[in-house]
């Protein structure tokens, strides 16, 4: 009589360990994908355990116990996934800050590493076993969470080029409309898009992927870890190529991108700045506010004009929003009327038009006798105060103090933000008096509204 296949070992234990849903999720999952995933050398010819008594329930599960563990001692993959699962998404944390730890340890104590190295290599291959578990198998909605959960916990810790793609395709298995709670799955994916965007900069593309995949739900958080990366820049124009996915939803990711560029100076191409300009325009008065506070937090000079438009805009909030930006790009303190902005805003044009565009472009040529008229002139014009500051800040390159610090004062006068790295650099200069004139001049870009404290980034 042929020998009846025996249960598989680690799978037989979880069924009688009711500690939590993950564990049914390993139990059932593994025990139908157990030919794919492979199985422990010998593991079909073991006896199957005889029936255990309830008290097996009550057993803690510990993967911690592994870190001790010699490298004859450890899991296959398959048994720690099982491990991990079981533990859920904060034991699994538990257990990578302990692994982490012991590592650090034994590194110090010049200690032999070869079983944690060995043991590193079983946890990144986890989410492997998950992905399998999860498409080979009818998992329930809040099972696949949980594993989902553990294996973003996992790659947060292990980020690299292509697990941007591989949490992409588990997404895809996430119950959305069964599960009661979905914030610790949204946590780590937050956490997850953070820690590969400050480490795989590159990997800014699959981002942007991760977020055309995924439901708003959880597009949101992966929004939220792109605000919160480190380069600012590289956050900015992950934002703005997500923008357009879902309905209302471009309010959030100009939210989120308003929030970077307030941190740090950032600089968009044309295309980025006419995306978040388009927005002014839209439909949602939510989105209009959000496209208009950014728009000011850019420091986009072109958004004026249609930011003037927008302070008779029937909504009270994208009004306010639009009078605050103006007066960002602008420093000008004229009330929120669209007349005197308007009157405003043709003079400033007028004169550019009419010989100021030239009367800029000859600063930096311009003897200093001739200057103190010019540069007088040209920092009352704030339409056009990037372009001033640029040739004003050429002058800073001179061998001539009353120079030098006649542009100081000018570029005080100006208020241009982008005028802070270079005021600051001035701020530090050998020269007393120039010293006196800098910090002086940060002070009225502080007091006008300019950030003096965001990070700067080179054009």
């Amino acid at each position: 009589m042929p020998r009846a296949p025996r249960p598989i070992p680690h799978v037989t234990r979880l069924r009688h360990r009711a500690v939590g849903r993950a564990a049914a999720l390993a139990a059932c999952a593994l025990g139908l994908a157990s030919g794919a995933l492979g199985l422990p050398a010998g593991a079909q010819d073991e006896e199957a355990p005889a029936a255990r008594p309830s008290a097996r329930a009550t057993i803690e599960v510990r993967p911690e116990r592994f870190l001790d563990a010699p490298i004859e001692g450890l899991p296959s993959a398959e048994a720690l996934a099982v491990e991990l699962l079981d533990s859920g998404p904060a034991g699994t944390a538990r257990f990578l800050r302990a692994f982490e730890g012991a590592v650090q340890d034994r590194r110090s104590a010049g200690a032999d590493t070869a079983a944690l190295d060995r043991l590193r290599r079983l946890v990144r291959d986890v989410p492997r076993v998950v992905r399998v578990t999860l498409e080979g198998a009818d998992v329930p909605g809040s099972m696949r969470n949980d594993a989902v959960a553990v294996t973003l916990e996992i790659l947060s810790r292990f980020p690299g080029p292509s697990t941007t793609r591989r949490v992409t395709d588990l997404l895809g298995h996430v119950d959305h409309d069964g599960a009661r709670d979905l914030r610790p799955l949204a946590a780590r994916l937050e956490i997850f898009t953070q820690v590969t965007l400050d480490i795989c900069g590159s990997d800014a593309g699959n981002i942007v992927e991760l977020v055309n995949s995924a439901r708003p739900s959880l597009a949101t958080s992966v929004l939220e870890g792109v605000a919160e990366a480190r380069d600012a820049q590289l956050a900015a124009e992950t934002l703005v190529r997500t923008l357009g996915r879902y309905q209302d939803f471009d309010g959030l990711v100009l939210n989120r991108l308003e929030r970077v560029a307030r941190r740090a100076l950032v600089h968009l191409d044309a295309r980025g700045y006419d995306a978040v300009r388009r927005r002014l325009r839209d439909p949602s008065p939510f989105t209009r506010r959000e496209a208009a506070f950014a728009c000011g937090s850019l420091a986009d000079a072109e958004a004026v004009e249609p930011l003037i438009i927008l302070l008779s805009d029937p909504s009270q909030s994208v009004s306010t929003a639009a009078h605050a930006s103006l007066r960002r790009l602008t420093s000008m303190t004229i009330a929120a009327d669209p007349h005197r902005w308007n009157l405003w805003y043709d003079r400033q044009q007028a004169w550019w038009e009419d010989g100021g565009r030239v009367l800029v472009e000859s600063i930096e040529v311009t003897r200093r006798s001739d200057l103190v008229g010019i540069v007088s002139e040209v920092s009352t014009k704030r339409l056009y105060r990037d372009q001033i500051a640029e040739a004003l800040e050429g002058l800073l390159e001179r061998n001539d103090a009353p120079t030098v610090e006649l542009a100081i004062d000018a570029l005080a006068n100006l208020r241009a933000p982008r005028s802070v790295p270079v005021l600051e650099r001035m701020a530090r200069s050998g020269d007393a008096l120039q010293q006196s004139r800098a910090r002086a001049a940060l002070k009225a870009l502080q007091f006008a509204g300019v950030d003096v404290h965001a990070r700067s980034r080179p054009r």
